[in-house]
């Protein structure tokens, strides 16, 4: 929900001059396949198929919705653009558009963004330069030498606060625009104007040769929090670019993705298990697979993420001499003893063996009661019903392995499930 109403609006007239299925017809000239329940099919424009499974309907407000039930995009007629022109977020999205249609771009509270950008862009010079001495000294010993920190801009914010980018800015006369962004708080009663980062390492998330946002990393793990965002609620993929390569690793963090980058496999990351959210997955639509790497203890959260991206995702687990909080890097200079190509070796026999989210799920079904193994077994028979048939059954070979049930009793109870869905989606 857009809770500018400024932007709301800009957002209801572009709906009402924007058509999905004008968009096929008009501009990718792609016609109707097949009609079945009441409903036209088409080839799905996201990603190569022979059978039409892309579908567009009325949602509640009135406005024109898709799903495909192949690649599993789905939503309005942004999130349609978004997926098929690659915009990195929802609000570029709109600019694109109301600019394409002529829609003037609502002014808010006087807002540059464009001085924002410069602003970032100043701040994460800044930090470069400071970067030195015992910080320096710690990202070498997790396997990042300083010409490839140089290279991603890695920096360092000063220990004192107030003493450092705060000084910079003003003395460059950008502190206000600087305060805007949340690079700089503003004065309370017990403290002056201060840095918003200090004695922390920073990680500056670059696409298109500029600096869109940044990231703090404590250097005590004792300071909490341990990573420390910009001010105001973002979902950002740090590297976004790397999300058009055919494959590559979802990382959990900034420092695993370097540490995959150091590698020189394609890598992108999310803040944290929580960084993620379903409207970033159109940003992977080129993607043939997705590896989900995420921490040991969050192989939970990975299972989840990699449902996501449907029969392209995979689950990469870190190694169990890791331990239950083991990551990536932790992988980089400890099995690979800091040697890229090694790590590289590493990564790629894992990549291999890495199974879907239904694999693993599988692989971790617990022994229940046999009374109890239907409630067990029925979550998961669900999601494999709106699977693609070979994939499907592939998985149900799987568990008929592990739970000991006949393949025909578990396909049959696919088929059923697969036919309540069916009434269920003609009812609506």
């Amino acid at each position: 929900m857009i809770r500018n109403p400024e932007l709301a609006e800009l957002a209801h007239k572009l709906k009402d001059a924007l058509s999905i299925t004008g968009f096929l017809a008009k501009e990718r000239g792609i016609s109707p396949r097949r009609t079945a329940n009441g409903r036209t099919w088409y080839l799905c424009p996201l990603h190569a198929e022979r059978t039409a499974s892309f579908v567009v309907r009325a949602g509640k407000d009135g406005y024109e919705r898709f799903r495909c039930f192949g690649c599993h995009a789905g939503g309005d007629i942004f999130d349609f653009m978004q997926a098929l022109e690659g915009y990195p977020d929802y609000i570029t999205t709109l600019r694109t558009l109301a600019e394409r249609y002529e829609i003037p771009w609502p002014a808010r509270n006087g807002e540059d963004t464009s001085a924002a950008s410069r602003v970032l862009d100043a701040a994460t010079e800044y930090y470069a330069r400071e970067l030195a001495g015992s910080p320096l000294a710690y990202l070498e010993r997790r396997g990042f030498p300083e010409a490839f920190l140089k290279a991603h801009h890695v920096g360092y914010a000063p220990a004192k606060p107030g003493s450092g980018f705060t000084r910079y800015a003003e003395a460059q006369e950008f502190d206000h625009a600087a305060e805007a962004v949340g690079l700089i708080q503003g004065p309370t009663e017990t403290w002056p104007r201060r840095d918003f980062f200090f004695d922390r390492i920073i990680f500056p998330n670059r696409s298109g040769g500029h600096t869109i946002d940044l990231q703090g990393r404590a250097l005590l793990t004792t300071r909490k929090p341990k990573y420390l965002s910009l001010p105001g609620s973002r979902r950002r993929v740090y590297n976004v670019d790397a999300c058009a390569h055919p494959h590559v690793i979802l990382c959990e963090g900034i420092p695993d993705t370097l540490s995959v980058l150091r590698a020189g496999l394609p890598a992108c990351g999310i803040y944290g298990t929580e960084g993620w959210t379903r409207e970033l997955q159109p940003l992977f639509r080129r993607c043939r697979r997705v590896y989900v790497a995420l921490d040991r203890d969050a192989t939970g959260r990975a299972i989840e993420i990699a449902k996501d991206f449907g029969v392209r995702g995979r689950v990469l687990v870190p190694l169990p001499e890791l331990g239950p909080k083991g990551d990536l890097n932790d992988w980089l200079v400890g099995p690979a003893k800091a040697d890229p190509g090694r790590f590289k070796e590493l990564l790629a026999a894992a990549m291999a063996q890495s199974p879907t989210p239904w694999g693993l799920w599988i692989e971790g079904l617990a022994d229940v009661p046999l009374w109890d193994r239907h409630e067990q077994l029925e979550p998961l028979l669900i999601e494999l019903a709106s699977m693609p048939r070979i994939p499907r059954a592939l998985h149900l070979q799987m568990l008929h392995e592990k739970a000991g049930i006949s393949e025909e009793t578990l396909f049959q109870a696919v088929r059923d499930l697969e036919g309540d869905a069916a009434a269920a989606d003609e009812a609506e």
